[in-house]
C-alpha cells in the first residue's frame, strides 16, 4: 500500500521546526525533502505566511494564443510545399519573422489533419555497445583515406586502449 503524505502538513511542520532553531539539513533529512524544497517553503511562509504553504496550481500563468493568421501561414506552407514542421519553423522564423516553435506548429498541424505521417508506436530505440578487448594490443585498426585527388593516402593506426593515433601522409 503505497503512503500518501499530507504535504500541506509537512511543510508546517518545517516551517515550525525552522522557527525553533533546527538546523535546514537536519530538518531535510528528518522529513525526505531537500534544501531547494525547505526554502522554497520557508520564501512562501516569510511572503504570505500560513496560507503561502497551501497547495498551488501547476496551471501556467500565461497561455499564449496563436493568431488565426499565423495559423492560416503554417497550413498554406503545408499544402503548398509539404514541409516539416522544422522547416515550417524556420521559414516563418527567417522570411517572416514569427517566432513558432515546432512543436506549436507540429499541434496546428494535427488539429487541420495535416499531419501525413502520425507515430502510432513507440520508436525504436538502437543500443549501441562498443566492441572493446580485455587488453592492449588485442585489437589494431587501420584506417585508409585518399586525398588530394588521389595522389597521396592518410594512414591512420591505432590499438583499442592507447590514446595515442598514428597518421602517416603517403604517396602512392
Amino acid at each position: 500500500m503505497q503512503y500518501k503524505r499530507d504535504l500541506e502538513r509537512v511543510r508546517r511542520w518545517c516551517i515550525r521546526r525552522k522557527l525553533e532553531g533546527w538546523k535546514v539539513t537536519d530538518i531535510c533529512k528528518h522529513v525526505h525533502i531537500s534544501r531547494m524544497s525547505f526554502y522554497r517553503y520557508w520564501n512562501r511562509y516569510k511572503k504570505e505566511g500560513l496560507d503561502g504553504l497551501k497547495d498551488r496550481s501547476k496551471r501556467p500563468h500565461t497561455i499564449h494564443k496563436i493568431e488565426k493568421k499565423i495559423e492560416q501561414k503554417i497550413v498554406q506552407l503545408r499544402k503548398k510545399y509539404n514541409y516539416c514542421p522544422h522547416k515550417i519553423q524556420g521559414t516563418l522564423a527567417n522570411q517572416y519573422n514569427i517566432k513558432v516553435g515546432h512543436m506549436t506548429v507540429y499541434r496546428i498541424l494535427c488539429k487541420s489533419g495535416l499531419n501525413n505521417n502520425p507515430i502510432t508506436k513507440p520508436r525504436k530505440k538502437r543500443k549501441y555497445i562498443r566492441f572493446e578487448r580485455k587488453f592492449p594490443n588485442a585489437l589494431w585498426q587501420i584506417d585508409l583515406k585518399v586525398i588530394e585527388n588521389e595522389e597521396k593516402w592518410l594512414i591512420s593506426i591505432f590499438d583499442d586502449h592507447s590514446r595515442y593515433v598514428y597518421y602517416h601522409l603517403s604517396d602512392v
